[in-house]
């Protein structure tokens, strides 16, 4: 199987303790784990409610308190811009933010590029979302 090649020209991310391409290489080239552990508030459930302490207990627990936490994305993020009401935005799930955000990264850090074939490659892996926490609650 053959494949035309691509060149990648724009890029953007939010990822844990990093939102933005430079901070993501800043961590890389520093080798930091960029993995935390959970704040309490987060998961509005007593720690000792979740958390296995050994393989009898381990039925609807986590073994692990550590996870890929976004931090400080709110202080960046502009809801303008998107051709809906601001507050419609706000509304919307930070996951939806996120990629929002990053989708406009992308295109601007790629703006120098004139191309009439452009695509676009997204990923996402974000859960639980806030939203769906909501209702498992």
């Amino acid at each position: 199987m053959a494949f035309s090649p691509i060149a990648i020209v724009g890029r953007g991310c939010v990822l844990p303790r990093a939102n933005s391409v430079e901070e993501l290489w800043l961590r890389v080239k520093n080798s930091e784990n960029m993995l935390s552990e959970v704040e309490p508030a987060r998961w509005r459930v007593a720690r000792e409610h979740i958390l296995a302490t050994d393989s009898y207990q381990s039925g609807d627990k986590t073994w692990s308190m550590q996870g890929g936490y976004i931090e400080g994305f709110e202080k960046i993020f502009d809801p303008s811009g998107f051709g809906l009401p601001r507050a419609e935005i706000e509304k919307l799930d930070p996951m939806v933010h996120w990629m929002l955000h990053t989708i406009r990264e992308a295109l601007q850090d790629g703006a120098k590029y004139s191309s009439e074939k452009t695509g676009l490659v997204m990923g996402n892996l974000s859960f639980p979302t806030s939203s769906m926490s909501k209702v498992a609650e």
